[in-house]
């Protein structure tokens, strides 16, 4: 019989350390640096990590709302859910878990409730951009037109922060995780019609129309991207692509051979990649 107690005692050993790790990491930077900390040295068992340092620091009402945001990214809302009600009993100022409440409410269409978790949100706090942005559309999908002052406040919030892409980014893609297309295009072209200058919210609004099939905007978005930032070889194979999709792939080409004069003697790395998906993308159109 082989005698297995070197290993287990090695096995046991490791564990320790690790969980000596995780102590240490918990003490010094709190239940976010320590969920970072797993996420980098083992990001393949994050989730059951994370689930382990909960069962041990179950007062820890943060190191839920971290679990909760990866159950969001995971498609698990109800188990957010869950985690995020916890969360809130423990301490129910926390802004992040409230916020991703109402996200998950509204993913899984429990609007009356999302819009209750609005208002009590609004009333601490009236002048945060996201509580006004969920609050007009859960209120709008709810079809109380009253509430679409909500929407246009957002907007003018967003516009007086420091990181007003950030944020516009965040409520799009806010409106895409559950499934308000409307809004999610109407907040590109606010983004877009705020800051003219900017490419991204019209590559960004392009990507959206392109999926619902709206292929000659596409196109009238991707030209004026590149008019602001013509030396973009992602946004030129863009629109070769929206042109081969709507069979005009002379156009394509042309945009394509556009995009390797104008780019190939001075490309970065990053744009050697597009460069090359470029020419492998020409050989469709031959």
């Amino acid at each position: 019989m082989i005698d297995d107690s070197s290993e287990l005692e090695k096995d046991a050993k490791d564990r320790n350390q690790v969980q000596h790790s995780l102590n240490e990491y918990f003490e010094n930077s709190g239940p976010t640096g320590l969920a970072y900390f797993m996420s980098e040295i083992d990001p393949d068992n994050f989730e059951e990590s994370l689930r382990g340092v909960i069962t041990r620091y179950p007062e820890e009402p943060t190191l839920r709302v971290i679990y909760a945001k990866h159950l969001i990214e995971t498609g698990r809302p109800a188990a957010a859910i869950e985690q995020l009600r916890k969360a809130l009993k423990k301490d129910d100022s926390l802004v992040e878990a409230r916020l991703f409440l109402i996200q998950s409410l509204a993913t899984i269409a429990q609007y009356e409730l999302a819009e209750k978790h609005c208002e009590a949100y609004l009333n601490r706090e009236p002048e945060d951009p996201y509580g006004n942005l969920y609050m007009g559309m859960i209120g709008e999908r709810l079809l109380h037109p009253d509430d679409s002052k909500y929407l246009q406040k957002a907007v003018d919030l967003a516009l007086e922060e420091d990181y007003t892409d950030e944020v516009f980014e965040n409520f799009a893609s806010f409106a895409g995780a559950v499934g308000f297309s409307d809004h999610e295009q109407w907040l590109y072209r606010k983004w877009a019609e705020a800051q003219p200058e900017n490419s991204d919210p019209l590559n960004q609004l392009a990507l959206i129309l392109e999926s619902y099939g709206n292929l000659d905007e596409c196109v009238s978005l991707y030209t004026k991207s590149l008019e602001l930032e013509p030396q973009n070889p992602w946004t030129y194979l863009s629109l070769a692509e929206v042109y081969h999709s709507k069979g005009e792939n002379e156009n394509a080409r042309e945009v394509c051979n556009k995009c390797l004069e104008l780019i190939s003697e001075e490309a970065s790395e990053e744009n050697w990649v597009a460069l090359k998906e470029i020419s492998s993308f020409m050989k469709k159109l031959k």
